[in-house]
């Protein structure tokens, strides 16, 4: 079995966010979710938290019930001038869970028409679905789909176009003949 070469500067950062989140789940663990809101909301403020780290963390604060440390997170990335359509749609998530329902829904519609992003109108078709908005949800659901579909398509595209790890196994023109 061939090893791949990988690029040592994205294993590192790959290093980088294991060894972050492993602290940030020890702090949790260790002094509490105040405590840990409070050290990883300064490392955001300082630009030194990995972006990645900061919606695991704030993905389980939410789901641990700790709905004021999540927002005291969400404080932090939005005056550190963060802008990520995945946090986007924790937000509307965790707007919604804090009862400020017409906000979470004009808050998810206004990002998911900046961002075009599949997941955005699928969190909308969700909240429409929730208020029994059932026309609504529909159409938001086929705009979520289309996105998705148009997603896969240009990430397949990409794709193609990095070099393939059997492109170095292509037979030459007289072997490819003989096997025929």
């Amino acid at each position: 079995m061939r090893r791949v070469a990988r690029n040592p500067a994205a294993v590192s950062v790959q290093k980088l966010i294991k060894t972050e989140w492993r602290h940030s789940l020890d702090r949790l663990r260790r002094r509490g979710p105040q405590e840990a809101t409070r050290l990883v909301a300064g490392l955001i403020r300082n630009k030194q938290y990995p972006l990645v780290c900061a919606y695991r963390f704030i993905w389980r604060l939410m789901k641990r019930g700790e709905f004021d440390c999540a927002g005291t997170l969400f404080r932090a990335i939005r005056r550190a001038g963060v802008r990520h359509p995945m946090i986007d749609t924790l937000w509307g998530k965790w707007l919604w869970c804090m009862d400020a329902e017409n906000a979470a829904f004009a808050f998810a519609e206004r990002k998911a028409r900046f961002w075009r992003k599949s997941y955005l109108f699928e969190l909308l078709a969700t909240m429409c679905t929730l208020n029994g908005q059932r026309e609504r949800s529909q159409k938001y659901l086929g705009i979520a789909c289309m996105l998705a579909d148009y997603e896969i398509v240009h990430e397949t595209a990409r794709s193609a176009r990095r070099p393939s790890p059997d492109a170095a196994l292509k037979l030459p023109r007289g072997r490819a003949r003989q096997r025929e």
